[in-house]
């Protein structure tokens, strides 16, 4: 179950006046000039650097959705058991 929270539960941005290109919820709500207006505004050196913490956190709660499913695989299969054990 930890393996499961850790793949749902979202970090929040702290500073919510302001738009990044690495926030996701940001991102996702820009329109298309807001974002190539926010991209020529930013230096793009940072975007590439916040990009390879996102994807570190993605492969982290990959792993963690990997885990948590390999962990339910044997719960499941004893309560499947159980439930036939208890029909016979």
């Amino acid at each position: 179950m930890f393996f499961l929270i850790m793949v749902i539960y979202p970090r929040r941005k702290k500073n919510k006046d302001k738009k990044s290109l690495s926030y996701y919820l940001d991102v996702s709500k820009m329109t298309d000039d807001e974002f190539n207006a926010c991209l020529d505004s930013k230096n793009c050196i940072t975007e590439i650097d916040q990009l390879k913490i996102n994807a570190n956190i993605c492969t982290r709660k990959h792993k963690f959705l990997v885990k948590a499913i390999w962990t339910l695989v044997p719960l499941f299969t004893f309560v499947l058991s159980m439930f036939f054990v208890s029909i016979i």
